[in-house]
């Protein structure tokens, strides 16, 4: 099979060079269906475990002028439904769910080596994490504020008419400051702590008369907040979340 399509890319004609021009404004919002996992870790006061379905949504736009740097904003939000914490076995807790959301200012640029290009995008960014258990309706939020690294690679292999076919990835990497805020019980105490976040993602492409795009593959989103700096009564424990599913893309370039 790697035989069969080296030997194809390596016969295409001329005209499947796919050169696209690189720069200028593009567009692009995402969806894609999954699975979301909270584990509870670490010390502090504990709390439940689960995992469940989920759906996550991305709104991204960019713009980068030719020979240069520019930039743009990606928002993204993950969503559980109400099962999260179902199978936990822990007393008193019938279910749950979880709401992640962050939003990314970034500058960007295109660096082009045909047939490959690579978008690369850095800058702040905010985080908003909500676990909610029922039927108490105790919750625990996390608002972080960080930096975030972002790379983008491109192959385009083929172009047949007016249709360019590519595969891309994607890997993120952030870390970020934490204020937590758990409520129990009408009451509510907040903590200081610290985590990371990590992206990653991957698929097939088709670019369609180099203005319109879409995408099928998959995503990975994965964080994880410190146990937090115990002050006045049990700390908030260590908690990772992930998401993980098959997403879907449409795009626009001007």
């Amino acid at each position: 099979m790697r035989l069969v399509l080296a030997i194809a890319v390596a016969t295409l004609p001329a005209s499947a060079a796919c050169t696209t021009e690189s720069t200028g404004f593009r567009a692009d919002v995402a969806h894609a269906a999954g699975t979301f996992d909270h584990e509870t870790s670490g010390g502090g006061s504990g709390g439940p475990s689960g995992s469940t379905d989920a759906t996550w949504n991305r709104l991204r736009a960019e713009y980068v002028p030719e020979g240069s740097i520019g930039g743009g904003l990606s928002v993204e939000i993950t969503r559980s439904d109400d099962h999260l914490f179902d199978s936990d076995g822990l007393t008193g807790i019938t279910g749950g769910n979880g709401d992640e959301r962050d939003a990314f200012a970034f500058l960007a640029g295109r660096p082009t080596f045909d047939p490959f290009e690579i978008a690369i995008r850095g800058g702040p960014y905010v985080r908003w994490l909500k676990v909610e258990e029922y039927p108490s309706e105790d919750e625990t939020r996390w608002r972080g504020i960080g930096l975030r690294v972002e790379a983008e690679p491109l192959w385009r292999f083929a172009r047949v008419g007016p249709c360019a076919f590519g595969l891309y990835g994607e890997l993120s990497l952030s870390a970020h400051l934490t204020e937590i805020t758990r409520a129990v019980g009408g009451a509510s105490d907040s903590y200081d702590g610290r985590g990371t976040t990590v992206g990653a993602g991957a698929g097939l492409e088709l670019l369609f008369s180099d203005h319109a795009t879409a995408r099928l593959g998959f995503v990975l989103r994965h964080s994880n907040e410190r146990e937090s700096e115990e002050l006045f009564g049990p700390a908030v424990p260590s908690v990772d979340t992930k998401f993980r599913g098959v997403a879907f893309q449409l795009g626009i370039r001007l």
